[in-house]
């Protein structure tokens, strides 16, 4: 979730191409290895000043995943 705030607030993430982050992160901002992270910062430090929007990540709000988790951890109760 701090990944999605950051962006949300308009930070650019760097992240492993793993995990979740697919799901919401553009894949120009996901790396597989050191150089390629390395390789990908280089290009925001220059880019600096350039806008950037965020992806829509409102499908991950709570308003929208908690009924869902509620529904689901029922289920096991």
């Amino acid at each position: 979730m701090a990944v999605q705030e950051a962006m949300q607030c308009g930070c650019k993430p760097v992240v492993p191409d793993a995990l979740s982050y697919p799901e919401y992160v553009p894949a120009e901002y996901r790396y597989g290895s050191v150089p390629e992270a390395i390789t990908i910062i280089a290009s925001i430090i220059a880019s600096r000043g350039e806008s950037w929007r965020a992806p829509a990540l409102s499908a991950y709000q709570w308003q929208e995943v908690g009924p869902l988790w509620c529904r689901k951890i029922a289920e096991y109760l």
